[in-house]
């Protein structure tokens, strides 16, 4: 009899609708797991829930309940799916051990460079007219994106800087690079044979989720940027290490304003002049590209359900 592990993966078509399929049902679950723990934690209905989270003595519970609620949204349906697959489903989803540190520093070089040429993306993504109605939505979206991270992110203490660094910088980077680059690059890499098209709309999708207009085209260049040092290194642990610093510097200039007696701003991008984003953008590029010349790992194809011996016929 065949062993369950050694049958060939599913399509491409079926992996990825079974994703959507589990990432909804995530939605749902954890969506009723939230409101019981609202509930738990609150000792007040959920009447009136949603108007509470930006009440800052709420912080902690809004810091449980965004980590519980992104487990099931994202981590969960990605490991679902791979397991659905095949039992090695750390290896499906590109996880290794096997890591270098000269290629962690250049993800990170990477990474900064691209959250500095992110400004131009942003600055160009806010000069593309809406209507006004439109602009009034997409304004509401924003303040109710920066009212509830407010609630979230604590900065009175450095002890409250490092919680920070693990619920809005560390859990989202896992859990999203799981979900996208592990679970979703993958599926449409074997789907589409293309990779420029698979990390694309990949980064179209890791943007489109987290519903900001004015700061869509800077996400989408930064899911870009993920998606390629996932695809160049093979180890979803130098995406996650990535996408860590990303969120990570957002919450440390953060915790700077607040050491230096300044209002918090959410929306650090604007700072960001247009010169140093135009030099960044090159500097991107060419950091990635040396992260291409510097390959994968010599088994990560043979380990890899992207090798064409694994290809469903």
């Amino acid at each position: 009899m065949t062993e369950w592990y050694e049958q060939p993966p599913l399509r491409p078509q079926q992996e990825f609708f079974i994703l959507i399929g589990l990432w909804i049902l995530g939605f749902v679950a954890g969506g009723l797991v939230v409101m019981a723990l609202w509930m738990t934690m609150t000792g007040q209905s959920i009447i009136g829930m949603e108007a509470a989270l930006s009440d800052p003595k709420y912080s902690t519970t809004v810091q449980v309940m965004q980590s519980v609620s992104a487990v099931f949204m994202f981590l969960l349906p990605a490991w679902l799916t791979a397991r659905i697959v095949t039992s090695k489903t750390g290896k499906h989803l590109g996880i290794s051990v096997r890591i270098s540190p000269r290629k962690i520093m250049l993800v990170v070089l990477i990474m900064f460079f691209a959250y500095m040429a992110a400004g131009l993306l942003a600055d160009l993504n806010k000069a593309i007219p809406v209507s006004k109605s439109l602009k009034a939505y997409f304004d509401s979206i924003e303040k109710k994106y920066a009212d509830s991270v407010s609630t979230m992110i604590k900065l009175s203490s450095f002890s409250d800087y490092l919680i920070s660094l693990f619920v809005i910088a560390l859990i989202p980077a896992v859990v999203e690079e799981f979900f996208f680059r592990g679970a979703m690059q993958q599926i449409l890499l074997r789907w589409f044979q293309i990779p420029f098209i698979a990390i694309l709309v990949t980064s179209f999708i890791f943007s489109c989720i987290h519903f900001s207009w004015y700061l869509f085209l800077a996400r989408l260049g930064l899911g870009l940027a993920l998606g390629y040092i996932f695809y160049y290194t093979g180890n979803l642990l130098y995406s996650i290490a990535a996408h860590f610093f990303n969120n990570g510097f957002i919450v440390t200039l953060l915790y700077i304003q607040h050491l230096n007696g300044q209002k918090i701003d959410l929306n650090t991008e604007e700072s960001i002049p247009i010169w140093i984003s135009g030099f960044a953008l090159p500097v991107t590029i060419f950091l990635i590209i040396i992260l291409k010349r510097l390959g994968k790992p010599p088994d990560s194809d043979k380990t890899s359900f992207l090798s064409k011996e694994n290809q469903p016929t």
